[in-house]
């Protein structure tokens, strides 16, 4: 698979960072040519469409995007509450269970293709604490739907 036809399939940003630029200078090109040579080459109508269409969908991406922050921002807030709670949670299952760990492939926010953790790929928190010699995540869950998982 080419360049081209590669980023095409698999980066969804990449037809808009296309697309974009050429909608944009579309617009340009139709009000400089009505602006100068009356009644242009188009006429306005692909300024008349963008007004109909573009206008109202980037309302809606911005209002996505703002929705988007305040849930950021109010968990943002809870979290300290959250992982005093989980932190006590914790500590209460090593003083029944010396032996467990927080492994990370053993949690449902484990990415498998990337090896890494999905809440840190989204920019959710992701947070550690020492407990004598080792290190446990609050934010871990056990993964049930494995086949090894443990049920308990």
């Amino acid at each position: 698979m080419n360049y081209w036809t590669n980023y095409l399939f698999k980066d969804k940003n990449f037809l808009a960072k296309l697309l974009i630029p050429g909608i944009g200078f579309l617009l340009l090109l139709d009000i400089l040519s009505y602006v100068f040579n009356s009644p242009g080459y188009f006429n306005l109508w692909p300024s008349k469409i963008f007004a109909v269409t573009g206008i109202p969908i980037i309302i809606r991406i911005i209002y996505k995007n703002f929705d988007s922050l305040n849930k950021i921002k109010k968990t943002e807030r809870e979290a300290p509450v959250y992982e005093k709670e989980r932190e006590q949670e914790i500590r209460e299952i090593i003083r029944n269970n010396p032996d467990f760990t927080t492994f990370c492939y053993e949690c449902i926010y484990f990415n498998e293709e990337k090896k890494a953790c999905r809440r840190d790929r989204v920019y959710e928190r992701v947070k550690e604490i020492s407990i004598g010699q080792r290190k446990y995540c609050l934010y871990w869950e056990e993964d049930r739907s494995s086949p090894d998982s443990i049920e308990g």
